[in-house]
């Protein structure tokens, strides 16, 4: 949230420029900005974010945000009559936020996360939810973007409606916040929920104008169809209705993603990973993406699990899988694993399998197991396979496929 916490000062700022009768909304908002974040630190912030890390509220944002805040309240108490005086001003307290910012946290002058080239390279960059709207299909991003879209078009037409009144700095400010809001789409796609929320107002707007021409037509065919449409157009909601009547995703073949798709939900499934816990609680090793699951659902430990702090597991993860077969349980070792759990064709493991296909997960699907791996039983429809590590036998090949059984 912080950095929409940084355009709400930036926008409350530039209407105090052109009207110095907000100083008291931007005193509110700068001691709202440097007191809530003190709060919130101080009732909410971990052990880990007492350390310089650029990626939440640590004492890193703690600190811009009090300066920021601080610097907003001092500003609104001078509150200059001439616009030109105050605009320099403003500028004067963000060009010392800034350049305080690079020099007393030079780390943090790139992505926030301060993950390493591997890490990043490996994992993090492959991420969906981490890549901006345009590195996804049109079929993910439309419905993401349509609501946005909409939300710019209606608080430019509504600024521009207002344009002679005193509104119209109101609703500037308004397509200003929706448009940063839209904006962030192009840094990571999970901006969406909040572009969609912010684009509201704008949307508003739009049916405000919309809906009621048609409602007054002398036709009730264009009364009640027209009015309807309009309201699925400028809601979004016709983005819902035509998704699927768009080319789907798969570049690759209809049965590939579809797989990929079954894989994933199968073991997602509550019933599929509670069969796990008829097997003694161990530490699994397993899928990155399967972490979360096994630790919330099961009674069993896991490896690592999505998040980019835990760096070091991640990629011990993808160098167990998709290094060679005698190099996996060294690491699984380290980590005291004792069971080695994988869900065929989720769809991490098609990475491994793409970027090293003669690696040991490549193997294990095409039925090459180790003699080291000791084949555990699991329900007949159960989306996974589970074998026990032995670290007491020696590394020998194998070349003939070989599966778990099943019960």
């Amino acid at each position: 949230m912080l950095p929409y916490c940084a355009m709400a000062g930036a926008i409350i700022g530039l209407r105090w420029v052109w009207d110095s009768g907000d100083a008291r909304r931007m005193q509110v908002y700068g001691l709202s900005l440097a007191g809530g974040s003190g709060l919130g630190f101080a009732l909410f912030a971990s052990n880990a974010n007492q350390v310089l890390r650029c990626d939440a509220l640590t004492p890193v944002w703690l600190s811009v945000m009090v300066a920021a805040g601080t610097l907003l309240f001092a500003l609104a108490l001078l509150n200059p009559e001439n616009r030109w005086l105050r605009l320099a001003l403003a500028a004067a307290a963000g060009g010392v936020i800034v350049a305080g910012f690079i020099l007393l946290f030079p780390q943090c002058l790139g992505r926030p996360e301060q993950v390493s080239d591997e890490l990043a390279r490996t994992w993090l960059n492959n991420v969906r939810e981490a890549r901006p709207i345009y590195q996804h299909s049109f079929k993910t991003g439309f419905p993401i973007a349509a609501l946005p879209v909409i939300g710019i078009i209606g608080a430019l037409v509504a600024t521009w409606r207002a344009r002679r009144s005193e509104a119209a700095v109101a609703w500037a400010a308004i397509a200003l916040f929706t448009a940063f809001a839209a904006a962030m789409l192009l840094w990571q796609i999970r901006a969406g929920p909040a572009a969609q929320m912010l684009s509201v107002p704008g949307a508003t707007a739009l049916a405000w104008l919309v809906v009621p021409w048609f409602l007054g037509r002398s036709s009730m065919l264009v009364r009640v169809f027209g009015s309807v449409l309009a309201f699925l157009i400028v809601s979004g909601l016709f983005a819902g209705l035509v998704l699927p009547w768009l080319p789907a995703d798969n570049k690759g073949g209809k049965s590939g993603p579809d797989r990929v798709a079954q894989a994933n939900a199968a073991c997602a499934r509550m019933t599929s990973l509670r069969q796990l816990n008829a097997i003694p609680k161990a530490i699994l090793f397993s899928h990155v993406d399967m972490g979360p699951r096994l630790i919330t659902i099961t009674h069993h430990d896991g490896v690592a699990g999505p998040y980019h702090r835990n760096g070091n597991a991640i990629l011990d993860v993808h160098h167990a899988f998709t290094g060679p077969a005698s190099g996996f349980r060294p690491i699984a070792a380290r980590h005291k694993a004792q069971y080695l759990l994988i869900c065929p064709d989720m769809a991490e493991t098609t990475v491994y399998r793409s970027r090293s296909p003669n690696g040991f997960y490549g193997q294990l699907h095409r039925g090459q197991v180790p003699n080291w791996l000791e084949p555990v039983a699991l329900p007949a429809k159960s989306p996974f396979r589970l074998w026990r590590i032995r670290y007491d036998l020696p590394d020998v090949p194998v070349s003939a496929p070989k599966a778990p059984p099943r019960r």
